[in-house]
């Protein structure tokens, strides 16, 4: 899955305008740093925004004015709220796909997140969460989009048949899986 985030920021133009100009990651993390130590009239506030590209997605943050933001906030405030309790009854059919139930765990684990800040370091914890694992076993990825795509219970029979060994080996795998993200979080 393609995975991308565009930092988009408003400046001035030569006209005097406000128009958005893209900046690097960097930047944007610097932006938000400085934005913790700033009273709330002289904050920037950004809105993030996943689109579809080629089979995976790219995940904007524009900065937009507050009036609009405190709008944008406030709607994601009512879909985490309707969210939470959709997680308390979910439903899943036999027949949906693997790929859409991990595009909705991945939907839902954003529409749970309090902040951009926060998403912005989760963001990179997961990419290394993600490197570190597949360096380290070839199954722990595997296991990984499971678990957050709530298939933890009901992949054991998939992945036993992926890597040719018996259910109770990826009940092992499961614990040695848990204990490594364990250890990798406390890290971060």
């Amino acid at each position: 899955m393609i995975k991308k985030n565009t930092y988009l920021v408003r400046v001035i133009s030569s006209e005097n305008e406000p128009c958005l100009e893209e900046v690097s990651g960097k930047e944007w993390k610097q932006i938000v740093s400085a934005n913790k130590n700033l009273p709330k009239e002289q904050k920037r506030y950004f809105m993030v925004s996943r689109i579809p590209i080629n089979g995976g997605y790219d995940r904007m943050y524009i900065e937009i004015p507050y009036e609009e933001y405190k709008t944008w906030n406030s709607e994601q405030t009512v879909r985490r709220e309707k969210n939470k309790y959709r997680r308390l009854y979910q439903h899943f059919s036999l027949e949906q796909n693997f790929r859409e139930d991990e595009e909705q765990a991945e939907d839902w684990m954003l529409a749970a997140q309090d902040s951009v800040d926060f998403l912005v370091e989760s963001d990179i914890t997961t990419e290394n969460l993600l490197k570190a694992l597949a360096l380290w076993q070839p199954w722990a990825v595997d296991l990984y989009y499971a678990y957050v795509s709530g298939r933890k219970h009901q992949c054991n029979r998939e992945l036993a048949e992926k890597y040719q060994v018996s259910e109770r080996t990826i009940r092992n795998y499961k614990e040695r899986f848990e204990e490594f993200v364990k250890i990798f979080l406390k890290k971060f």
